[in-house]
């Protein structure tokens, strides 16, 4: 068991595969309750969704880069153009 306070009002306990959120901060007496590993791994995907976007954005970047300064050929562009596309390939993976 693993009980996380978050204010004098508002905490999360972890028993088992479930969360439970308590909250009493507006007088509402919010309870919630998820399974544990589901929310991680969502979270997980979430992360990885946004480095790949991140890493899309780079090429996108040195694309511009390569169309405006004429670096079609440069080694040092197609290295990093390599370099970015294997690291999409191992978050995809």
């Amino acid at each position: 068991m693993k009980i996380d306070i978050r204010t004098d009002k508002s905490l999360y306990i972890e028993i088992g595969d479930h969360t439970y959120y308590i909250d009493d901060s507006t007088d509402e007496q919010i309870i919630s309750k998820w399974k544990t590993k589901f929310n991680q791994r969502d979270e997980e995907e979430k992360s990885k969704t946004i480095k790949i976007k991140k890493l899309q954005m780079k090429l996108d970047s040195l694309d511009e880069e390569v169309d405006t300064f004429g670096l079609r050929d440069s080694t040092e562009a197609v290295k990093e153009y390599q370099r970015i596309l294997r690291e999409i390939d191992k978050l995809n993976k």
